[in-house]
């Protein structure tokens, strides 16, 4: 999902981004970002996990990343 906060934080709309490589993920990060999905999606949850993206000019952007399968 993407939503409009993401959009406006990374700048890139949801027609660029679901459905494609992560470009809001430095390619640098891409192997780390894809092993906690298998975590969360393994049932594991995140909360508060810092993690440096990027916007879509390139620059870098600090967020606190929490996911979770349960409702």
């Amino acid at each position: 999902m993407w939503n409009l906060s993401a959009e406006r934080i990374f700048g890139w709309n949801k027609q660029e981004v679901l459905g494609h490589h992560l470009p809001f993920v430095p390619d640098n990060k891409q192997e780390v970002f894809l092993t906690l999905c298998k975590r969360v999606l393994s049932g594991e949850s995140f909360i508060g996990v810092e993690v440096r993206q990027q916007k879509w000019d390139g620059s870098p952007i600090d967020i606190s990343f929490s996911a979770s399968t349960s409702a």
